[in-house]
């Protein structure tokens, strides 16, 4: 077993770092209120409908991001395009 999750590759790829730097773009302006309300918003507006979105939100609480700034903080690697072009979330 590689020790990936089966998302990881499903979040680096559709998610991306425009995902990353809107998120990061919400917390500065409008800062974090300890849920990942912001990372819903972000999703339901990619034209996610719920039970994606909750797959997302579950996914980001299992590697630390528990709202938006930990997802910021903790899962910032799943967005790193250079990762995804060279293979290394797959």
């Amino acid at each position: 077993m590689n020790g990936r999750h089966p998302m990881d590759s499903r979040v680096a790829n559709e998610l991306g770092a425009g995902f990353y730097n809107a998120l990061s773009d919400a917390v500065g302006t409008q800062r974090c209120d300890d849920t990942p309300h912001h990372a819903r918003t972000l999703l339901a507006n990619r034209g996610f409908d719920p039970p994606e979105i909750e797959k997302f939100v579950a996914y980001f609480r299992e590697h630390g991001g528990g709202c938006d700034c930990e997802i910021l903080m903790n899962c910032d690697w799943l967005f790193d395009s250079e990762l995804v072009s060279e293979g290394q979330v797959q």
